[in-house]
Protein backbone atom coordinates (compact mmCIF):
# COMPACT_ATOMS: atom_id res chain seq x y z
CA UNK A 1 0.00 0.00 0.00
CA UNK A 2 2.83 2.38 0.73
CA UNK A 3 4.18 1.68 -2.77
CA UNK A 4 0.78 2.48 -4.24
CA UNK A 5 0.64 5.70 -2.28
CA UNK A 6 4.14 6.71 -3.42
CA UNK A 7 3.20 5.97 -7.04
CA UNK A 8 0.07 8.09 -6.79
CA UNK A 9 2.00 10.94 -5.21
CA UNK A 10 4.47 10.90 -8.13
CA UNK A 11 1.56 10.99 -10.58
CA UNK A 12 0.19 14.08 -8.86
CA UNK A 13 3.04 16.09 -10.35
CA UNK A 14 1.46 15.69 -13.80
CA UNK A 15 -1.42 17.91 -14.88
CA UNK A 16 -4.80 16.19 -14.41
CA UNK A 17 -8.38 16.96 -15.21
CA UNK A 18 -10.71 17.84 -12.34
CA UNK A 19 -12.28 14.38 -12.64
CA UNK A 20 -8.90 12.66 -12.41
CA UNK A 21 -7.85 14.91 -9.55
CA UNK A 22 -10.97 13.90 -7.62
CA UNK A 23 -10.30 10.21 -8.33
CA UNK A 24 -6.69 10.64 -7.27
CA UNK A 25 -7.66 12.28 -3.99
CA UNK A 26 -10.23 9.56 -3.32
CA UNK A 27 -7.62 6.85 -3.95
CA UNK A 28 -5.17 8.57 -1.61
CA UNK A 29 -7.77 8.71 1.16
CA UNK A 30 -8.74 5.04 0.60
CA UNK A 31 -5.11 3.96 0.81
CA UNK A 32 -4.52 6.01 3.95
CA UNK A 33 -7.62 4.46 5.54
CA UNK A 34 -6.43 0.97 4.57
CA UNK A 35 -3.01 1.64 6.10
CA UNK A 36 -4.60 2.93 9.31
CA UNK A 37 -6.85 -0.18 9.53
CA UNK A 38 -3.86 -2.44 8.91
CA UNK A 39 -1.82 -0.71 11.63
CA UNK A 40 -4.70 -1.00 14.14
CA UNK A 41 -5.10 -4.68 13.28
CA UNK A 42 -1.37 -5.33 13.70
CA UNK A 43 -1.44 -3.55 17.05
CA UNK A 44 -4.37 -5.73 18.17
CA UNK A 45 -2.61 -8.88 16.97
CA UNK A 46 0.61 -7.93 18.76
CA UNK A 47 -1.33 -7.24 21.97
CA UNK A 48 -3.23 -10.52 21.76
CA UNK A 49 -0.04 -12.49 21.16
CA UNK A 50 1.78 -10.67 23.96
CA UNK A 51 -0.97 -11.72 26.37
CA UNK A 52 -0.54 -15.46 25.68
CA UNK A 53 0.74 -17.00 28.92
CA UNK A 54 2.54 -19.98 27.38
CA UNK A 55 5.97 -18.71 26.32
CA UNK A 56 6.40 -21.28 23.53
CA UNK A 57 2.99 -20.54 22.03
CA UNK A 58 3.61 -16.82 22.29
CA UNK A 59 6.97 -17.22 20.51
CA UNK A 60 5.48 -19.34 17.72
CA UNK A 61 2.73 -16.85 16.94
CA UNK A 62 5.02 -13.83 17.29
CA UNK A 63 7.61 -15.25 14.92
CA UNK A 64 4.98 -16.22 12.35
CA UNK A 65 2.53 -13.33 12.43
CA UNK A 66 4.60 -10.37 13.63
CA UNK A 67 8.08 -11.23 12.35
CA UNK A 68 6.67 -12.85 9.20
CA UNK A 69 8.75 -16.02 9.34
CA UNK A 70 7.84 -19.11 7.36
CA UNK A 71 6.52 -22.11 9.28
CA UNK A 72 9.78 -23.90 8.51
CA UNK A 73 11.85 -21.08 10.04
CA UNK A 74 9.55 -20.87 13.07
CA UNK A 75 9.91 -24.62 13.63
CA UNK A 76 13.70 -24.39 13.45
CA UNK A 77 13.81 -21.38 15.76
CA UNK A 78 11.68 -22.98 18.49
CA UNK A 79 13.27 -26.38 17.86
CA UNK A 80 10.06 -28.18 17.02
CA UNK A 81 8.89 -30.09 13.98
CA UNK A 82 7.05 -28.27 11.20
CA UNK A 83 3.69 -29.97 11.80
CA UNK A 84 3.98 -29.45 15.55
CA UNK A 85 4.28 -25.68 15.35
CA UNK A 86 1.35 -25.46 12.93
CA UNK A 87 -0.85 -27.59 15.21
CA UNK A 88 0.16 -25.61 18.30
CA UNK A 89 -0.52 -22.34 16.50
CA UNK A 90 -3.94 -23.49 15.26
CA UNK A 91 -4.91 -24.57 18.78
CA UNK A 92 -3.88 -21.24 20.31
CA UNK A 93 -5.41 -19.15 17.51
CA UNK A 94 -8.77 -20.87 17.98
CA UNK A 95 -8.83 -19.49 21.54
CA UNK A 96 -7.62 -15.95 20.73
CA UNK A 97 -9.87 -12.94 20.56
CA UNK A 98 -8.62 -10.00 18.54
Amino acid sequence: MNDELAHLEKMAAFPMSDENTAKYEELIEDIKADIARYLRLMENIETAISNISNERHRAILWLKYVEGMTWKDVAETVECDFTGVQKQAAKVISRLTI
